[in-house]
């Protein structure tokens, strides 16, 4: 029985992105190892970090404590790492491949992979540097030409990117229509059920009938752009207009205080850590997600399939699937203005959620299509 491993530097990388993935290698007969930071999970809470090492167990998978750094880390942490994932990877014979995700954990995991004579597989959640993007995010692309020359195969998950490899050194590119979700399970809940559960949510937080209530489903952080949201509500200065996020992170105290600033107090609530995000999607009336780089947005993309539309951003992954007014807008949200303006403007439509959706396009994001093509990629490895 062949090993393999999937590196990633947080813990939430795997609990996302990589269930599916366990066990599809668990059906082809692979031994399946995890090398991760289970310490500093990333964006859960402690409970959910603990299901996923349970769930792990469960599934026989053998997990490793890699102390991957913080963002990128330093070069002391990163030595360590490398040495770590080395160790793991020891005897080549043993290995079928490792399959990489995250930004410093792709290039980590791929150097230590190949280092030993390990072949690497890297899903990339969306290239730091994309057209339109900035300047200083192209500085990157370098090194993932470099990197390209030690990676078997590429896996990417929206329509930039896969433009974008055609500059790239590597042979073997595939792409999958997102990272795999269940949009036939979510699609099927009943009317009676989503108006209770809005009923419900709206109750346990005190949101009035007539209160029009924006969400948001992510980190908070910079990189996520909650900001700009409270901003564009201080603009509108409308006591109806309500703003939910359901997320932990850094930039929390940073929003209260802003919020409080901006005499939103009563208006803002960070809900943090929630596993109950269909609910919220049901007792919601839009979704906004200004993230200032998102690979394929699936936090906006499970709100579009059940019924919301989303402010996304453009230039990012969320085109592939806001791709017409009925699913929502995508523009600069690093422009205040803008986001004022697409607000009030979905506020004055009170479009019913679910209007106008295209049923067959957004099952063809459905996991089941995405589960068959990373089977095919997997049994490549065998």
């Amino acid at each position: 029985m062949k090993k393999v491993l999937i590196v990633a530097a947080k813990a939430n990388m795997i609990r996302q992105f990589n269930q599916h993935n366990i066990l599809i290698l668990k059906k082809l007969g692979f031994e399946v190892h995890v090398g991760t930071n289970f310490k500093e999970f990333g964006s859960m809470d402690n409970k959910e970090n603990e299901k996923l090492i349970q769930w792990l167990e469960e599934h026989d998978v053998v997990s490793h404590q890699i102390d991957f750094g913080r963002k990128l880390g330093s070069f002391k942490a990163n030595f360590v790492v490398i040495k770590q994932l080395r160790v793991i990877m020891r005897n080549k014979d043993e290995w079928a491949f490792m399959h990489a995700h995250s930004p410093i954990g792709s290039v980590l995991g791929r150097l230590a992979a190949k280092s030993q004579g390990i072949k690497t597989i890297y899903t990339s959640h969306g290239f730091h540097f994309f057209k339109g993007g900035p300047v200083k995010n192209w500085l990157v692309f370098p090194i993932e030409w470099i990197l390209g020359f030690i990676t078997d195969q590429l896996i990417v998950i929206n329509s930039n990117d896969l433009k974008i490899t055609n500059y790239l050194p590597i042979e073997n590119v595939e792409y999958i229509p997102s990272v795999g979700v269940d949009v036939k399970k979510m699609m099927d809940v009943t009317p009676e059920k989503r108006a209770a559960l809005r009923e419900s949510i709206r109750a346990e937080l005190e949101i009035g009938n007539d209160d029009f209530l924006l969400l948001n489903v992510g980190e908070l952080s910079n990189l996520k752009n909650q900001r700009v949201v409270i901003e564009a509500m201080g603009n509108i200065n409308n006591p109806n207009l309500k703003f939910i996020i359901a997320g932990v992170g850094p930039n929390h105290d940073e929003y209260l205080a802003l919020a409080k600033k901006l005499n939103l107090e009563k208006q803002v609530k960070l809900l943090g850590y929630r596993n109950d995000i269909q609910a919220l999607h049901f007792a919601s009336d839009l979704f906004v997600f200004p993230s200032r780089r998102e690979g394929f947005g699936l936090g906006g993309f499970e709100a579009m399939v059940d019924g919301l539309q989303v402010i996304g951003t453009k230039n990012t992954g969320m085109k592939d699937f806001i791709i017409g007014p009925a699913y929502g807008v995508l523009l600069d949200t690093s422009k205040i203005d803008e986001v004022t303006t697409a607000i009030e403007m979905f506020m004055a439509e009170k479009h019913e959620p679910g209007l106008g959706m295209d049923k067959e396009f957004i099952a063809t994001f459905d996991s089941s299509n995405v589960n068959r093509i990373m089977e095919s990629v997997y049994r490549k490895f065998k």
